[in-house]
């Protein structure tokens, strides 16, 4: 059979499996970010433009504005919600179909740095199948920039091999385009002509990769100026070599793959760190020995891709998540396509095979775990109890559906696990107050909503969102007087927040107060800008 027909074959194969195997995926529904990043997001529904699209930042709930610029991400929502309104299943076909772009995209690398035969093949599926790669495919905001930037990034190295600078350059621009790790493009480029190619090509080459990436920053920094990400990153030096070998535990060994992972940074001098910078040595030592050069340019992958993870890890309340691990784990497919050759005989192959079967097995049962927030946050609080994030998001997920008893009890179980503080326990039930407030309001169920209301007023008596929202049932019962001097004093205890105003020009159009209504409008439009919203 000629070779380009049994590749062919071959990815055929690759494109099924992760079908069957994530096929799951399509009867999830919309999940954590997703509702604030998509859902409800009008740059992605095209509200206010292409252009505007391409000039807006990366955000996340809570916390706004992060400092990411990542417009080839935001443009991919864009077109989805063109194709697909707001049904979930499209979102989850084009996550589906760049993992499998993604997967065949390290076949073909392997081939060209490896040759042919099974090693390619099954050094693929144990990427493409391992459920270390479930986060990024299934979470469609926190995993569409990972499956872009890394599709761009094998793009551009394959060409790079071929020597199409102009087509590597385009493709490491839309690399960074779509998350950040696409800036670290040209040192591997660089690594993999020194490592593989035996030497290093012109300055012209790098350089034609350099320039567009530096235009890129350019018009980032214009357009949303420094950034969060930049200013607030924190090396966590002493967290490193551990995050390393924690990480590439979990993409070697899945069944200690979880939702969520908590641990504390060690201290500089311990035992601890000593241990972890110890493995980190041994492990770089066997690599560097290795005879085949897949095996040190496969750590290379794997190390550089992990920077951008470990130096955010301390910035986060969870130092880990499986969705950074998507593009370090080609790394280990690249390495272990050095590794297996050295395996005695081709009944050796059939222990990657077998893993892979496992592993498929495993995503299979992990994937329906991103099905909805209530199955998502609950497997987080199992997975890592000790975890806020958990018990947070599950109480305001059961408070939005109304089952105010069930977030309660999670409220609960997070202070007697340690994982709430008091006051976090009480900030916790003052949000999940108002959102069960505000959806009976939306319902007309006024009574229920006056009663959860009162019950975060007496919690904390200038909470903003529960004047707002007492604000807002007044008017709704026709006490337009009353709703004003709640909103008035909404306005007087946060003077930054521009809700007050829009509800306070409202009332004023109800009860005919032309005048009192283009003002409270006028300050309404002012702090919104001012909000950069």
């Amino acid at each position: 059979m000629p070779p380009m027909s049994r590749q062919a074959i071959h990815a055929v194969i690759i494109v099924t499996l992760v079908a069957v195997t994530f096929g799951g995926a399509l009867g999830n529904g919309f999940v954590w970010d997703d509702l604030p990043v998509i859902v409800d997001n009008p740059l992605v529904k095209g509200g206010r433009g292409v252009v505007a699209l391409l000039a807006a930042e990366d955000t996340i709930p809570g916390l706004g504005s992060t400092g990411y610029y990542r417009p080839l991400t935001y443009l991919s929502f864009y077109l989805d919600h063109l194709l697909w309104g707001g049904r979930a299943a499209g979102f989850h076909a084009t996550n589906l179909a760049l993992h499998a772009g993604v997967a065949v995209a390290v076949y073909r690398l392997l081939i060209a740095v490896s040759g042919g035969g099974a090693v390619p093949l099954l050094a693929t599926l144990l990427f493409a199948l391992n459920p270390v790669t479930v986060e990024a495919a299934c979470f469609i905001a926190g995993g569409r920039n990972t499956l872009l930037c890394a599709l761009f990034a094998l793009l551009a190295l394959l060409t790079h091999r071929r020597g199409s600078t102009g087509l590597a350059a385009l493709c490491v621009l839309a690399a960074a385009a779509s998350k950040e790790a696409g800036f670290l493009l040209p040192p591997l480029l660089l690594a993999h002509d020194v490592v593989l190619a035996g030497g290093r090509r012109s300055w012209r080459v790098y350089a034609s990769q350099v320039l567009p990436l530096a235009a890129l920053l350019g018009v980032r920094v214009a357009l949303v100026g420094v950034g969060a990400n930049f200013s607030g990153v924190s090396p966590g030096l002493s967290l490193a070599p551990e995050l390393v070998l924690r990480y590439l535990a979990v993409i070697v060994v899945p069944p200690l793959h979880r939702v969520a992972y908590l641990f504390a940074p060690p201290e500089l001098i311990s035992l601890r760190f000593a241990g972890s910078l110890a493995g980190c040595a041994l492990l770089a030592l066997l690599a560097l020995r290795c005879r085949n050069r897949l095996v040190p340019f496969g750590g290379v992958w794997f190390l550089l891709f992990l920077l951008p993870a470990v130096a955010v890890a301390v910035r986060y309340k969870l130092p880990m998540a499986d969705r950074h691990a998507y593009l370090p784990a080609i790394g280990i497919a690249i390495l272990l396509s050095g590794v297996l050759p050295a395996a005695a005989g081709r009944v050796w192959l059939l222990v990657p095979a077998c893993l892979a079967a496992l592993y498929a097995g495993l995503t299979v049962v992990a994937v329906p775990v991103w099905k909805d927030n209530g199955t998502l946050f609950s497997r987080m609080v199992r997975d890592e109890p000790r975890a806020e994030t958990g018990y947070t998001e599950l109480a305001s997920h059961l408070a939005r559906r109304g089952d105010m008893d069930g977030a309660e009890g999670v409220v609960a179980r997070g202070e007697s696990a340690g994982a709430l503080s008091p006051p976090l326990a009480r900030f916790v039930r003052l949000g999940m107050y108002c959102r069960g407030a505000e959806r009976l309001l939306e319902e007309g169920r006024l009574d229920e909503a006056e009663r959860l209301v009162g019950k975060a007023l007496k919690l904390e008596p200038d909470f903003v969102p529960a004047l707002v929202d007492a604000g807002s049932i007044a008017a709704r019962r026709g006490d337009l007087r009353e709703a004003i001097r709640l909103f008035d004093r909404a306005a007087a205890v946060q003077p930054d927040d521009p809700t007050p105003h829009y509800n306070l020009a409202e009332v004023y159009r109800l009860l005919g107060d032309g005048v009192a209504a283009e003002r409270e409008m006028a300050e309404y439009l002012r702090r919104q800008k001012r909000a950069g919203n």
